[in-house]
């Protein structure tokens, strides 16, 4: 099992991406050229998730929205985290969230993410790599981990 990370711009196989990530009837998704999307895959995708690092180049509304979420410079986001529904529960969410962690810890500060209220597997997941619920909303929660390293 690998975990590959890819700048937007450097994705091959960007539609593989789009349909392993999205229902069959959404034509688009938003993968910009800035993002750094981590696949996990052995012969075949298991895992994806968007990480965003730099929120200063994102669009008015899309950023706007993310600042009211309390994200700030230097902060990164995690979209789009998404596991094969035949590979769960096998230990690859956690590997994968945790790989995700490692590449982020010199590049951003907190790593926040959304998650719907309905979904205690992902709710589950998050609470076990140390989230905390940062900001609750009607639909989900704005959840946060802060990664910097501590000073001894």
């Amino acid at each position: 099992m690998k975990i590959t990370f890819y700048k937007g711009d450097e994705i091959k196989n960007k539609q593989e991406i789009i349909n392993f990530c999205y229902e069959p009837f959404q034509k688009e998704t938003d993968i910009l050229d800035d993002n750094i999307i981590a696949v996990l895959s052995s012969d075949k995708i298991i895992g994806v998730v968007f990480l965003l690092t730099d929120i200063k180049k994102l669009k008015k509304d899309l950023h706007d929205n993310l600042v009211k979420q309390g994200v700030k410079e230097g902060d990164c986001y995690l979209y789009n985290f998404c596991i094969s529904k035949e590979e769960r529960k096998k230990g690859y969410g956690i590997k994968l969230l945790n790989e995700c962690h490692n590449y982020l810890k010199n590049k951003c500060k907190n790593i926040f993410l959304f998650v719907e209220s309905k979904n205690s597997g992902a709710i589950y997941l998050y609470n076990k790599a140390k989230y905390i619920v940062h900001m609750a909303s009607p639909s989900g929660f704005i959840m946060k981990k802060n990664i910097m390293k501590k000073i001894k």
